[in-house]
Parts: structure tokens; C-alpha cells; sequence
């Protein structure tokens, strides 16, 4: 299983932007710089289910540490 991590950036009400893709966590949270830029894994060749559901290991770094 191969794990990478999306950083994006989310404004409410507008479809979210993607500022990267790691293969480290940490790369992923250094990248973030506002409040509602978060980070969240994703397997490699893993289909997903196509519909709404959470994001499991997702998270805002920046609002976790306030």
C-alpha cells in the first residue's frame, strides 16, 4: 500500500484548490500557510466510493495548533 498526502486550500462555498501532492506528511503540512489549508491521505490505486463520505485522516494543521 502506498500512501500520499494532498495539501489543499478550502474556501467556503468554492470548490477547493490543490497546492500539492507528497509522498511525506510533513511536506504537506510545511506547505500550509493559512487556516484553511489542510492535508489528508490518499492510497495510490485505490478506488473510492462516488459519493460525499468523510476524509479519514484529514485535518487543518494550522486550526489544530490554535
Amino acid at each position: 500500500m502506498m500512501i500520499v498526502w494532498v495539501c489543499g486550500r478550502y474556501y467556503k462555498g468554492s470548490p477547493w484548490e490543490i497546492l500539492g501532492i507528497f509522498y511525506e506528511e510533513h511536506d504537506a503540512r510545511d506547505l500550509c500557510t493559512k487556516d484553511i489549508d489542510f492535508i489528508g491521505p490518499v492510497e495510490i490505486n485505490k478506488k473510492l466510493p462516488e459519493k460525499n463520505m468523510e476524509w479519514p485522516g484529514c485535518y487543518y494543521p494550522l486550526k489544530e495548533k490554535t
